[in-house]
């Protein structure tokens, strides 16, 4: 089994609170680490800038099956780059049966986090809100999260990864498609290490 297959079979335990399946690459260009295309699962979709070559892609359901949720984390104003940005931690409330599920805590997950740094960007800090549609100003949307690995998380060099290789992901996505209009965002772009 090649890297990419182990990585796709085997997701980060921070989504084992949802159904999940594989999903391709959202066609939405996204942010990652570095500046070349990357080949591979991507090919013929909008790219992924990134020497980084694993990146992974689940949609999300929750335990009851429905695929709409309502994504609820922190809006935080930046004062280096005066802009308000979305932070962690981050949940998901199911549209049907209004479970709250927790689906990503810069504090407890990612590369840095489970290597002992601690959460490399700011977390819980602003006013918690729901995510909304940019189009449509609606709540509902569908999941679907991505995950970029570093190129030396299966190297033999680095043996505090041997077995936990799934869960140190150095970048986190969320894309979000909105149940009324159906726009495809990038509801959440957030470094790990």
């Amino acid at each position: 089994m090649d890297y990419l297959t182990s990585l796709q079979n085997s997701p980060p335990t921070c989504i084992s609170g949802f159904r999940w399946r594989a999903a391709c690459k959202p066609d939405l260009a996204l942010d990652g680490h570095a500046s070349e295309p990357v080949a591979g699962p991507t090919d013929g979709q909008a790219p992924i800038h990134g020497q980084h070559p694993y990146h992974t892609f689940f949609d999300l359901a929750c335990r009851c099956g429905e695929v709409g949720h309502k994504l609820r984390g922190y809006a935080w104003f930046n004062p280096e780059s005066g802009e308000t940005v979305f932070i962690s931690p981050f949940t998901l409330q199911c549209a049907a049966c209004d479970r709250v599920t927790t689906l990503f805590d810069a504090e407890s997950d990612g590369s840095d986090a489970l290597l002992g740094y601690g959460a490399c960007t700011v977390r819980a800090e602003g006013e918690r809100c729901e995510y909304r549609c940019e189009g449509c100003g609606q709540g509902i949307n569908r999941v679907t999260v991505g995950f970029e690995y570093p190129g030396d998380v299966f190297d033999e060099n680095l043996p505090v990864a041997k077995g936990r290789e799934h869960d140190l992901f150095s970048w986190f996505t969320v894309v979000t498609t909105c149940s009324a209009c159906q726009r495809v965002s990038a509801a959440v772009e957030m470094e790990c290490a």
